[in-house]
């Protein structure tokens, strides 16, 4: 995942933001042509685990 910056706005808007990454991340991967359903499915479990630990660690660690 990528990082993001803080900004004025605060939490909300930084995992909204991470919500909007995620997805992308997610159709992108849904739209990859050269990978079975099985691949695919492995790649978003992945990307929906970083993502959860990610939130996890925003919302311990900066806020």
């Amino acid at each position: 995942m990528e990082n993001l910056k803080l900004h004025s706005e605060g939490q909300s808007d930084f995992l909204q933001e991470l919500k909007k990454q995620f997805d992308k991340i997610v159709l992108e991967i849904k739209n990859k042509e050269g990978l079975s359903n099985e691949e695919k499915h492995k790649e978003i479990k992945q990307v929906t685990a970083d993502f959860e630990k990610a939130k996890r660690e925003a919302l311990k660690n900066l806020f």
